[in-house]
């Protein structure tokens, strides 16, 4: 990406906040200069009053420049009952230029111009640096548009294809779902500023009876200079959204703060097998006859015209291996999904239309599996008399089987030999590394799960399973007390993907345009060894969220501590306030 056009946007945006914090900012150092050098015992004993007159002048144009934007907030925090950091600002640099312009017309007693005018170029600056690197994390919707601008089957939404939409819509509604970090974080910087208007309170009470109005105007401001809860409001937030579009940079949709927080506790993962653990790209196709009337080619041009309405990958395969094969490929329509179970669809081939069934072996013999009356023949469809021998695999006991039928019998079967992804082994080695408990959940039959099981390092299995006993599976997991990720193509899966504390699905997910939800988790990039990844980038956050709030309350409380004690003067409270904040945003940054 051009260095230049990403930098664009911020600039246009805040290119008159950024003049205005210039000039500011080179009157309040005028002003905080002229004013050390009152301090000095030369200076006081010549022309004092007129120095007074100076800081005056300076400091008037730059209370209008950087303190006019505070009125508005600050006004209306205090409609809303929602006191917070634009309140505790407007307070204490209004109050510290009209207790120095006081002072100046009367020619004695304390000026405090230097922080009245710090305070807005200090809250300015902040608000500057905060935007700039929450532009800098905004441009991961940006990278997510350009990985989904490529060919997406499916429907278009004013020239613009739905799913990418959709997508980046839910990345950006993302950073809008709080974590409850971010929810604690928001909660103690609400109680916070009212609770340090008591204490400037009290504080100005006691110095007053015991120093007199001087120095308890001193100690007052130093209370409200040194208040800031910036640093506690943003020490979850900012690390939470950079690890959401640090995520998004690298082609992972985590649907909010809040999903992220879970991902950091996951102790189980359940990963399903085809397309998931495997490629879902068939290195063999095995087809076999079992009615001893129908020819293997024509149990193939049947399955491959039914699943030319399916998107799934092994469907692909099985069409593409009509295609090879030069066969005629037969005319389907409604088609009907019976989620792990089977498909069925009227299929046209030879100017003979036929109701075909594939799936499992009792799905395709008792109809469409779900209690309705059989097809074909009045006890359902016929079988052989002996039954067919188990299948035998194209290449060892990892494939898929398919059972295909029509008119009253079953016609055949198709075995579809799946490779193991290359990166599965590894992934299952770092999650077992990381103390992380796995586990293979199919629908297919338990000799190819298992085989997949073995090559990839997984001993707990269970297949076969039907989506909602998958689901079942992954609940029983949560109310025995686990945090459980279901890892899914978010089809197939999506019962047991919204079960799971955190669903992760591979891939867009062909169910995301329809509206129906495709797990917490979206991994575009389609790339399994990304879970691990993801899980150790929310463990790496959880760190950062923690020692941000520590740092955050820490310092807040020793910079109140001291002020209300009246050991620390207005203006370093003011730049602690800043130093704390930038430590809590330079942390949090370390996860980008």
């Amino acid at each position: 990406m051009n260095p230049d056009r990403a930098w664009k946007p911020l600039f246009h945006v805040g290119a008159w906040s950024v003049l205005r914090l210039g000039i500011g900012a080179f009157l309040a150092i005028s002003v905080t200069v002229i004013s050390l050098l009152l301090d000095t015992p030369d200076v006081q004993r010549q022309a004092t009053g007129a120095f007074r007159w100076i800081l005056l002048g300076l400091s008037a144009p730059a209370m209008i420049i950087l303190g006019y934007p505070l009125v508005l907030p600050c006004a209306n925090e205090i409609a809303t009952r929602r006191i917070g950091l634009n309140t505790s600002i407007a307070l204490c640099s209004f109050a510290a230029f009209a207790a120095g312009a006081a002072n100046t017309v009367r020619g004695s007693g304390g000026i405090y111009f230097d922080v009245a005018t710090m305070l807005p170029v200090l809250a300015t600056s902040w608000g500057l640096i905060e935007a700039a690197a929450k532009s800098r994390a905004g441009r991961s919707i940006r990278r997510l548009e350009a990985l989904l601008a490529g060919p997406v089957p499916r429907v278009e939404a004013d020239g613009e294809p739905l799913l990418t939409r959709r997508m980046i819509d839910a990345a950006a509604q993302a950073r809008h779902r709080p974590s409850a970090s971010e929810q604690v974080a928001e909660r103690i910087a609400a109680a916070f500023v009212p609770a340090v208007l008591a204490l400037a309170v009290a504080a100005g009470v006691y110095w007053l009876r015991r120093d007199g109005a001087a120095r308890a105007g001193a100690v007052v401001l130093a209370v409200l200079a040194a208040a800031c809860p910036t640093a506690i409001r943003a020490a979850a937030s900012l690390a939470t959204a950079s690890a959401i579009d640090r995520a998004a940079r690298m082609g992972i949709l985590v649907r909010g703060g809040d999903v992220l927080e879970r991902i950091a506790r996951v102790d189980t993962v359940f990963f399903d097998k085809t397309g998931t653990l495997t490629t879902a790209r068939p290195t063999e196709v095995g087809i076999e006859s079992l009615d001893g009337e129908t020819r293997e080619n024509e149990v193939l041009s049947y399955l491959a015209g039914l699943e030319s309405l399916s998107e799934h990958a092994l469907a692909r395969a099985i069409v593409e291996e009509a295609r090879r094969r030069g066969l005629e490929i037969g005319k389907a329509e409604h088609l009907q999904v019976f989620p792990g179970l089977g498909v069925s669809a009227l299929v046209t081939l030879n100017a003979t239309t036929h109701e075909v069934r594939a799936g499992k072996e009792e799905f395709v013999r008792a109809g469409n599996g779900e209690g309705s009356p059989p097809y074909g023949a009045p006890g359902g469809i016929e079988t052989p008399r002996t039954a067919a021998p188990p299948p035998k695999a194209p290449r060892g006991a990892a494939c898929t089987t398919s059972y295909v039928g029509w008119a009253g019998r079953i016609r055949g079967r198709i075995m579809l030999a799946d490779a193991v992804r290359g990166e599965a082994a590894e992934t299952l080695a770092r999650l077992h590394h990381e103390g992380i408990a796995t586990a293979l959940m199919s629908g297919d039959r338990i000799e190819a799960a298992r085989a997949v099981a073995d090559a990839v390092g997984i001993e707990r299995v269970e297949a076969p399973r039907r989506p909602d006993e998958k689901a079942q599976a992954v609940r029983s997991q949560t109310q025995a007390g686990s945090v459980v990720a279901m890892v899914g193509d978010g089809i197939n899966d999506a019962p047991a993907l919204a079960a799971a504390d955190v669903g992760v699905s591979l891939g867009a997910g062909t169910d995301v345009p329809l509206g129906r939800p495709a797990g917490h988790v979206v991994l575009l990039s389609n790339r399994l060894g990304q879970v691990p990844w993801l899980i150790a980038l929310a463990r790496r956050t959880r760190r950062i969220v923690t020692q941000n709030l520590l740092w955050a309350v820490g310092c807040n409380a020793v910079a109140l501590t001291a002020a209300a004690a009246g050991s620390l003067h207005p203006l370093p409270a003011a730049l602690a306030t800043l130093v704390s904040s930038i430590i809590v945003l330079g942390n949090s940054l370390r996860i980008q």
